[in-house]
């Protein structure tokens, strides 16, 4: 996979292309979804990377990778380990909160520093109407 994460002006024209990170989403189909937390003043760039069970967190210029959430292409339901992520949120305090979606199905919130401090919920049951 090449080109996975790239920027556009308001005009669609590409301006930045940060392919040096195109071997973290080889085989996944690439980032499933991309956010930046309005409370955050280095304006970091999250990339779910759902196909590893992961969440990448980048420098604004996308020049450095400075976390990374979960175990690559390793799922668990425990502290270290994501599975499937799908989507992410963020608090006034700088923490993070994760829908640890599709194989665990829980929400897992972090510190600020990606440090893991609680998770919440688990699969329903489907019923069948009557």
């Amino acid at each position: 996979m090449k080109n996975v994460i790239f920027v556009v002006n308001d005009e669609g024209k590409l301006i930045e292309n940060w392919n040096q990170w195109d071997y973290l989403f080889e085989g996944t189909g690439g980032p499933h979804m991309i956010a930046i937390s309005p409370y955050d003043p280095e304006r970091r760039v999250w990339v779910v990377n759902s196909g590893r069970h992961q969440i990448h967190a980048f420098s604004n210029d996308g020049k450095k990778l400075l976390m990374t959430l979960g175990i690559e292409n390793e799922t668990a339901n425990d502290e270290t380990h994501l599975g499937t992520p799908q989507d992410l949120a963020f608090l006034r305090d700088g923490s993070i909160v994760v829908a640890d979606g599709l194989t665990n199905s829980r929400v897992i919130k972090f510190d600020k520093d990606g440090n893991y401090l609680t998770a919440w919920g688990n699969k329903g049951k489907c019923r069948r109407a009557v």
